[in-house]
């Protein structure tokens, strides 16, 4: 089960490639494992609803639901992001 706290770690360590960020040549438009995309636009949302659990983790599930997200989906996001410096850049912008 994912608690708040362990949302907050992934949601943190999407900001790891950022620290090294590189020129990879990538599109920055990412497939992820529910079927859906990031794009840098779409990383710059998903740090945005981090910052709000990150400040209320209490309600980590009802800012989950507000944007339309299950825990599952956001954490599948975190990892695609993580998985690219550029969207990691992105992400990190709205921190």
């Amino acid at each position: 089960m994912t608690t708040p706290r362990s949302l907050l770690l992934i949601a943190t360590l999407a900001l790891a490639p950022a620290s090294a960020l590189t020129i990879s040549g990538c599109s920055g438009d990412v497939a992820t494992s529910s079927g859906g995309s990031v794009d840098a636009a779409r990383a710059r949302e998903l740090g945005a609803v981090a910052k709000r659990i990150q400040a209320n983790p209490e309600q980590a599930d009802a800012t989950l639901k507000e944007a339309g997200l299950s825990r599952a989906q956001f954490e599948a996001a975190l990892y695609t992001i993580a998985s690219d410096p550029a969207l990691s850049k992105a992400y990190a912008s709205s921190l």
